[in-house]
């Protein structure tokens, strides 16, 4: 599949959740989510990998919600959708369900589960992905993200974050919303792979993205 094609995938799918949004905020629900681009930056790279992004998030009443996440970069694509569930204030878990694409351009299911924890200016979450092929003992189909932060001001995070076949570094992220621009801009620098995929240090390697909010 082209890129062109994964990112016209991605509107097509952008603007049916959109549409669902909009029928739920008529019914009292809200609706949060997020477009975002990265860029995978690596020195022994050939070149920079663009990564895009997007998810919708409708809050029902009872703490439940419904996520779609879709996302797209050079050889892969990737898109599913489950439950929210946030009990209290300070926990959220969402479980999600769909399919992946990747060089083969063969479509498989993929699973995802996600954590948050908050409480005052600290938060700790967390997303988990795998594969059928995980179950067959291919370990290469588990992806995760972690990210441990805090906020002391309305406008800067600051922590660190790991992330598979990435590494794991500081992290810090730039809110513009209270100049009102919905956007937060983020850099994580991974100088170590936690697993030692290619090597335990990697001195230029990091991400940047850009994350526009509604």
């Amino acid at each position: 599949m082209s890129t062109f094609i994964r990112v016209l995938v991605a509107a097509v799918v952008f603007g049916y959740f959109s549409t669902l949004a909009k029928a739920a905020e008529a019914k009292g629900a809200t609706t949060t989510g997020f477009l975002e681009t990265q860029v995978q930056l690596d020195k022994d790279a050939d070149r920079p990998v663009p990564i895009l992004d997007v998810a919708l998030i409708h809050n029902f009443q009872g703490g439940w919600g419904l996520q779609g996440f879709f996302l797209v970069t050079d050889a892969w694509a990737q898109g599913y959708i489950g439950p929210n569930y946030k009990p209290v204030d300070w926990f959220l878990i969402g479980l999600y369900v769909g399919a992946e694409q990747g060089l083969t351009g063969k479509l498989q299911a993929r699973y995802s589960t996600w954590l948050w924890l908050g409480w005052d200016i600290y938060s700790l979450s967390g997303a988990v992905e795998l594969n059928n092929a995980v179950f067959q003992g291919d370990k290469a189909g588990v992806w995760y993200d972690v990210v441990g932060k805090l906020n002391p001001s309305s406008w800067l995070g600051a922590g660190l974050r790991m992330r598979r076949f990435i590494g794991f570094g500081p992290y810090a992220e730039f809110s513009f919303a209270a100049l009102g621009v919905p956007l937060t801009l983020w850099l994580n620098y991974t100088p170590v792979d936690q697993e030692g995929l290619a090597g335990y240090v990697h001195k230029a390697r990091g991400l940047l993205g850009l994350s526009a909010n509604f």
